[in-house]
């Protein structure tokens, strides 16, 4: 028999072409051979009768061509079957086939291995019969769910093992149409106990360390009257002794105590705010609100501030806010602007500070209001401004050296604004001054 070569690419794809390798295989084969019984048919007396004859060989050629690429077909369909085999037994993932009663049909060996059972005992069980008790109606539910055919659907529950113990699972199940119009399932299910496990620990890990920080910010805000209380004496005293003095070489220490204490407290001040905010122990008030009232005592607050570095404040307050009755929390929106004013009056040097509040958008119970102070100053580069809201960062080290602060006050303001169901944000590049903003939402009076 004529031997074709090994590999996939001796295996003859179409009809013609198996002919014609027939035909040069024959040729080979009446030029090779020396014996009378190969002399070409067409020298016999009977040409019809050769020409049968060379094409009966010819076409036993092509059988055995064919037999020799179905040898090979089947040898390479066996390998591919055990390697399909071992790579099903060896892989780490349970995989199952179950009827529509849920009776585990095959099986690899890791599933085996999970279930903690012997394959000759896991065939021919039924798979619910595992799940945990507790957790029968996710799987059903799950399995109820599952009508788009190879569509996987996802589900975690826990299983029994046959030693008792419990473990989580992740299951990925696809529903098949079989030859005999019975559906089957498929099963991929993998471990997922240590993930559940270390999910545990970080949530447990997780509430610790909130209920940590809520007792450290509940006792620094229940300590805010003992703190409070005796710089305020300190600052009293300190205006009493003023008043006694002559000399000015005293009056000038009493003052830089004045200064000291002031800026002290309102270290303490921040501190605290915070501390309330991260303890849930600041409640809104809900009271009538006139923004061009709170415009007007902002300007007051920073006047002297204003007219010391001789910049211009301009005020523009949206004229369409005195049609709405607003309800909010006054005290908490001028905290927040008087705090960005008090930055673009630290950090212009020369130009204007504009206050802008713009009406957002208007609902049916309520208005969103955005407020924006907009300084001439020395603006802050992109990468700086991510650090803004966050506590005690300021954009750069140098400014708490040359300005002083905690960094705490825009954090306490975005604190604020998203008690007020608004957004904090700034608008800056350097030497093109900032403009820092947020949003707040207010309801409608009557």
């Amino acid at each position: 028999m004529y031997k074709v070569p090994n590999g996939s690419q001796a295996l003859l794809q179409s009809a013609d072409e198996l002919k014609l390798k027939a035909e040069e295989i024959y040729q080979e084969r009446y030029k090779a051979s020396k014996s009378e019984a190969m002399n070409d048919p067409k020298d016999l007396s009977n040409t019809a009768n050769a020409e049968i004859i060379r094409e009966l060989q010819i076409h036993q050629i092509e059988l055995e061509l064919q037999n020799t690429q179905l040898l090979e077909t089947q040898a390479e369909l066996e390998n591919a079957q055990l390697r399909y085999k071992n790579l099903y037994n060896l892989a780490p993932v349970c995989y199952c086939t179950l009827n529509t009663e849920h009776i585990i049909l095959e099986n690899n060996l890791y599933t085996n291995q999970l279930l903690d059972k012997l394959e000759q005992h896991l065939v021919g069980q039924k798979f619910t019969d595992f799940i945990y008790p507790d957790d029968q109606d996710i799987y059903y539910l799950h399995s109820r769910n599952l009508q788009a055919v190879n569509v996987p659907k996802y589900c975690e529950l826990r299983i029994t093992q046959s030693t008792g113990q419990t473990i989580w699972v992740a299951i990925n199940q696809t529903r098949i149409e079989s030859g005999s119009d019975q559906a089957v399932f498929y099963l991929a299910i993998s471990d997922i106990s240590t993930l559940k496990a270390i999910q545990a620990a970080t949530q447990v890990a997780a509430e610790s360390a909130e209920a940590a920080n809520k007792a450290k910010s509940k006792f620094l805000a229940t300590m805010s009257h003992e703190i409070r209380t005796p710089m305020n004496g300190i600052m009293g005293f300190a205006y009493l002794l003023k008043l006694n003095l002559k000399d000015p070489k005293n009056i000038d220490k009493i003052d830089k105590i004045n200064h000291s204490a002031n800026h002290l407290l309102n270290v303490i001040n921040e501190i605290l705010d915070l501390s309330k905010i991260e303890a849930d122990g600041i409640d809104l008030e809900l009271i009538p609100i006139n923004i061009f009232d709170i415009a007007k005592k902002l300007s007051g607050l920073i006047e002297h501030q204003i007219e010391a570095k001789n910049l211009e404040l301009i005020e523009d307050v949206d004229a369409r806010l005195v049609l709405f009755p607003l309800l909010g929390d006054p005290l908490r929106i001028t905290q927040i602007l008087l705090n960005y004013l008090s930055n673009a009056v630290k950090f212009t040097e020369q130009g204007t500070i504009t206050l802008r509040v713009k009406l957002e958008n208007i609902q049916t119970d309520s208005v969103v209001l955005k407020f924006e102070v907009e300084d001439t100053g020395m603006g802050i580069s992109e990468e700086k401004q991510v650090k803004l809201f966050q506590a005690f960062s300021q954009a750069d080290a140098s400014i708490t050296r040359q300005y002083g602060g905690t960094g705490l006050g825009l954090t306490i303001s975005h604190r604020l604004a998203a008690l007020m169901g608004g957004e904090t944000g700034v608008v800056s590049s350097p030497g093109q001054g900032s403009t820092f903003w947020f949003t707040a939402c207010l309801k409608l009076g009557r």
